[in-house]
């Protein structure tokens, strides 16, 4: 390498190491039992966090900014379940909204950085972890989740789009580029000439409505794989699920980056007679 290319190299480095994320964690009541260790753990342990913002429909905690899903997005609950036919107290309203809010999230918040980081409220990190390269790239976790209406989903979206690797990128948390996002909003609604988010519901199979009809998750991983391959990076981590809260600090020990501990997993230790918190 010679001294130019080098410069270049150190340059780019130090450009973007320092470059700030934002992270936003939608959150459920049932979830507030965990959001105070979330939150603790994006703090200590995830590299670059600038602000901590907390999507929900009441204010959950003083330790992070919050920005009321009701009054800050161009959707609802209720105007999702309208719009889908569904009864508001349906389950799955509140699953395709947080879906919707993190995609909006560059539209709404205002001074939001280039680089966002979304995870859902019952995920604590443990271990320090890092989403963005020296180089700028996200860096994207994998697992091995495979559900079909998913892909059907993404591909009634965006024809382009499909499974772009054998792997998913369901990982209950993912970096975010605002451009990126921009990107494929713009695409969606050139493509079916209607706002993003009402697109998005319009090409949910009615079949799968009340079960998994789609994932933001998969749409945006496999779209920076197809038209962004240069800003992204696979790299695996060391992750899982729990119901067991008390067993925390032998999850940290064990070298995981982060843990899930969802409210279904929690409340069936309950039912096991475990103490959970």
């Amino acid at each position: 390498m010679d001294a130019t290319s080098l410069a270049l190299l150190l340059f780019s480095a130090s450009l973007f190491a320092g470059e700030p994320i934002d992270v936003i964690i939608p959150c459920a009541k049932r979830d507030s039992v965990v959001l105070e260790e979330c939150i603790r753990g994006v703090r200590r342990n995830l590299e670059g966090v600038r602000n901590v913002y907390i999507v929900s429909p009441e204010k959950l905690t003083n330790s992070a900014t919050w920005i009321d899903e009701k009054t800050a997005f161009p959707f609802t609950k209720t105007s999702i379940a309208d719009f889908l036919g569904l009864h508001n107290r349906h389950y799955r309203m509140g699953w395709y909204l947080q879906q919707l809010l993190k995609l909006y999230a560059p539209l709404v918040i205002e001074g939001l950085s280039e680089y966002y980081f979304i995870l859902d409220s019952d995920t604590v990190f443990l271990n320090p972890t890092r989403f963005v390269d020296d180089e700028g790239r996200l860096l994207f976790n994998i697992s091995h989740e495979h559900h079909q209406p998913y892909f059907e989903h993404m591909k009634r979206l965006l024809p382009t789009l499909k499974r772009e690797i054998g792997k998913s990128g369901i990982t209950n948390c993912m970096i975010f580029k605002q451009s990126i996002v921009r990107d494929l909003i713009w695409r969606v609604e050139q493509l079916h000439n209607t706002e993003f988010w009402k697109a998005f519901l319009n090409c949910v199979e009615r079949k799968h409505f009340r079960l998994s009809g789609a994932s933001e998750f998969e749409i945006f991983f496999n779209f920076c794989l197809k038209y962004y391959p240069d800003c992204v990076k696979i790299e695996p981590l060391h992750w899982g699920c729990s119901g067991e809260l008390d067993r925390m600090e032998i999850d940290r020990a064990s070298g995981t980056r982060y843990m899930s501990y969802h409210w279904y997993l929690r409340r069936r230790e309950l039912r096991r007679g475990r103490r959970v918190r």
